[in-house]
């Protein structure tokens, strides 16, 4: 029993070691939490602008550059394929039966898009078919 009091008297009272740790670590507040960990926001994933302002409305006559993951030279490349408007990307998606795979690779092949582009895009036209749909 002394033993199990000793482990947990160790967790509420870290080294000095331990301590210098922390204390030279750079906090991070993580909606409403304090964190020292800068790691985890490598893998939080984030919603941008973008993506804010498209779940924001109804598509209207946005411009496909406006959507995710697709810049001004994206968008160009869609534009030049027939895909002027975020609308026609999001039929595109739905023609691909909301398969991600489908529409990534479609992306790619008529874009260029890269893997991160990819997953901003679809993620955003996912939400927002969810939402709208």
């Amino acid at each position: 029993m002394q033993q199990s009091n000793n482990q947990y008297e160790n967790f509420l009272d870290p080294s000095k070691q331990q301590r210098r740790y922390w204390a030279n670590t750079p906090l991070i507040l993580i909606k409403d939490r304090v964190t020292p960990h800068h790691d985890l926001l490598v893998n939080m994933a984030t919603t941008t602008k973008k993506h804010a302002d498209l779940m924001s409305e109804p598509l209207g006559r946005k411009r496909s550059d406006a959507l995710p993951g697709i810049g001004n030279v994206l968008g160009e490349r869609l534009v030049t394929n027939g895909f002027e408007k975020a609308s026609m990307v999001v039929g595109q998606y739905m023609v691909l039966g909301k398969d991600e795979v489908r529409f990534n690779r479609w992306l790619h092949n008529t874009s260029g898009a890269n893997n991160k582009q990819q997953y901003d895009c679809h993620k955003a036209i996912k939400e927002w078919t969810d939402s709208y749909m």
